[in-house]
């Protein structure tokens, strides 16, 4: 392996993560078009590791690509939320239980510190905090495949999310839904954790449907 392939490994996961963190920021919208020439010229990069992190961001369900090779940010249709969801549920149950045995005090510290700043945030840092909670269910967990899906958490809670508002009454229910899984964690019950997990989930999506349901 020499070191130039090295580098252009580098190069184009680097770039992935600095378009993917534009995205979460918020910098880039659902939506979006973004050209290999803008982006080129923005990130003051050669076309070639930049289309490579397209296909890279188009696998982790951040943009879409056309056939031209020029990328959008991915939206999300009603249908493609319940999915999302569905399988977020799926994804952060099957965490918890492997999760309980690998929690360390630092972990714990961590969460707890999370649902704390949530309870003084709003806007996008709420949102922000709320989705590295998720996060750090799934990086305990210990599963690889499990982790590969932190991206997906990301979207929903950082990107999608966020348009259909946040009222003060959900962000308090957030805060103590996330306090009942610690606190199951905290004493071993992954069964009651994933319970949690569920009411949460399906909480925010009936949000995010029952807002597609009125009339524009």
């Amino acid at each position: 392996m020499t070191s130039a392939w090295r580098s252009s490994v580098s190069l184009v996961e680097e770039t992935a993560a600095l378009i993917r963190e534009r995205v979460f920021a918020g910098r880039y919208q659902p939506g979006e078009r973004l050209t290999q020439a803008g982006l080129s010229a923005e990130l003051g990069l050669s076309r070639t590791p930049l289309r490579e992190a397209l296909r890279v961001l188009e696998q982790d369900g951040i943009v879409v690509l056309d056939s031209a090779g020029s990328a959008s940010v991915a939206t999300a249709t009603p249908a493609q939320l319940q999915d999302a969801y569905v399988f977020r549920e799926a994804l952060e149950t099957a965490a918890c239980r492997p999760a309980c045995p690998r929690l360390t005090p630092g972990t714990l510290a961590e969460l707890d510190r999370l649902i704390d700043e949530q309870r003084g945030a709003a806007g996008p840092r709420f949102h922000r905090l709320v989705s590295r909670f998720h996060a750090v269910l799934l990086e305990v967990s210990g599963n690889s495949y499990l982790q590969k899906h932190v991206s997906l958490v990301r979207m929903t809670e950082e990107v999608f999310r966020p348009s259909y508002g946040l009222t003060a009454e959900t962000a308090l229910d957030t805060v103590g839904a996330h306090a009942a899984v610690v606190n199951s964690l905290r004493q071993r019950a992954p069964d009651e954790a994933e319970r949690h997990i569920r009411t949460y989930l399906a909480q925010q999506l009936d949000i995010m449907m029952q807002q597609e349901r009125q009339p524009q």
